[in-house]
């Protein structure tokens, strides 16, 4: 029983180790009137699945879902960052990247300047090219050992 039970485990950890991961990317402002908005890349059993999901209010119960692009083969840059090139049989192609915006914010000669960290979802949706950003808080990664 004891080595059934160690094989179980092993075997258990392993696969953890292989799972592959994804990337989440929020932007809630339904406390503002707006709307909540997400892009999942999502590991499924073809490669990668590209999808938006939108809840258009807080009072609202549907949810508008979009998929952008399947099968897509990715390559993931680490597993703190999400950063990532996929692409899939039929050509599309979707970039996550990371962008950064330098600015002062203040005319005086002490002062620092400032910079926000935002991540940038490019993708190719039935010919035409488009870009979703978020702040870089507002993504991770998930699956995995994340």
């Amino acid at each position: 029983m004891k080595r059934i039970l160690s094989v179980f485990v092993l075997f258990h950890a392993v696969s953890a180790l292989a799972s592959p991961q994804g990337i989440i990317c929020r932007e809630d402002n339904r406390l503002t009137n707006g709307s909540l908005r997400e892009v999942i890349l999502t590991p499924t059993v073809e490669g990668y699945d590209l999808q938006s999901q939108t809840v258009s209010s807080l009072s609202s119960r549907d949810i508008a879902v979009e998929s952008l692009a399947k099968r897509l083969l990715c390559r993931m840059y680490d597993d703190k960052t999400p950063l990532a090139f996929c692409k899939n049989p039929e050509g599309s192609v979707v970039l996550i990247k990371e962008r950064r915006e330098v600015f002062l914010d203040s005319l005086e000669a002490d002062e620092k300047k400032k910079t926000t960290k935002y991540i940038d979802i490019s993708y190719n949706f039935n010919g035409v090219e488009k870009t979703l950003s978020f702040l870089s808080s507002h993504c991770q990664i998930f699956g995995g050992d994340a």
